[in-house]
């Protein structure tokens, strides 16, 4: 059964900056596809910076960051 995690927070660059460390396992190609597909160009820090000016226009969100994680490892009885 899958295990699952959530946080939330306001700190774009070091969740992506985490995010890419867990990806390193794939390909460089692969990597960028998926940053290309939500728009998100740069270094973690200029990833954050323009996740951080789209989210500066709601201002009644406090912490626009969610951090989820998923564990599909299965268990042993």
């Amino acid at each position: 059964m899958p295990t699952a995690n959530a946080n939330t927070g306001n700190g774009f660059s070091k969740a992506i900056s985490y995010a890419l460390q867990e990806a390193k396992k794939y390909p460089e190609e692969e990597r960028a596809k998926v940053l290309e597909l939500n728009q998100v160009y740069g270094s973690s820090k200029e990833m954050g910076k323009q996740m951080r000016e789209v989210s500066d226009d709601r201002k009644t969100v406090q912490k626009p960051v969610l951090h989820v994680q998923i564990n599909f490892i299965r268990m042993k009885n």
